[in-house]
């Protein structure tokens, strides 16, 4: 825990000492790297899996596999169920959009509704609630598509240009382009 402690703020210390987040309005705060820290000492399969990697002939490999799969499921059971605790907590007063536990279940619509959040949230959504938020919020829309064009391009849109003109085409049976208009 205190590794993880120090290497999580003291490598962003040092990422701000460098430069990092100069002139970036959203920082992180004190508050949000402490919820890195606490939701990274979760540990997980990838643990588990690579201790059983381990030779059998390494002396005491079932106590190793023993105190990792211990630790694994002591942590997701303690840190994983009261992360959620945390971030309400942590973050409800935060200003920059962060998704907790709880933010997951907001309406679409309610987000759209804000300006400052649909610039973050709206890009996330599926194409079927982007439209149905848009509907409902004609001025949230016409903002996000003004915002859209002067900005440079994020890689959120590169991704979603991906998405929609190679990995949809390969990966979905039948998939027509024009679907999303029709519908």
């Amino acid at each position: 825990m205190i590794g993880r402690f120090f290497a999580t703020f003291g490598l962003i210390g040092l990422l701000k000492m460098c430069g990092y987040e100069r002139n970036d309005p959203k920082r992180l705060t004190c508050k949000e790297l402490l919820f890195i820290w606490y939701a990274g000492l979760i540990r997980g399969a990838i643990a588990f899996g690579l201790v059983l990697r381990v030779d059998a002939d390494v002396p005491n490999r079932s106590v190793i596999v023993t105190t990792c799969l211990s630790l694994v499921v002591f942590t997701t059971i303690v840190f994983g169920s009261s992360v959620g605790l945390l971030s309400t907590c942590l973050l409800k007063d935060s200003k920059s959009p962060v998704l907790t536990v709880h933010q997951e279940a907001v309406d679409e619509r309610s987000v759209a509704a804000d300006t400052s959040k649909s610039q973050v949230y709206l890009p996330l959504l599926h194409y079927n609630e982007r439209e149905e938020s848009n509907s409902d919020s004609h001025q949230a829309s016409s903002s996000h598509k003004e915002s859209k064009r002067k900005k440079k391009l994020r890689c959120a849109d590169y991704l979603m240009r991906l998405d929609r003109m190679i990995l949809r085409p390969i990966l979905i049976h039948k998939y027509e382009k024009d679907k999303e208009a029709r519908a």
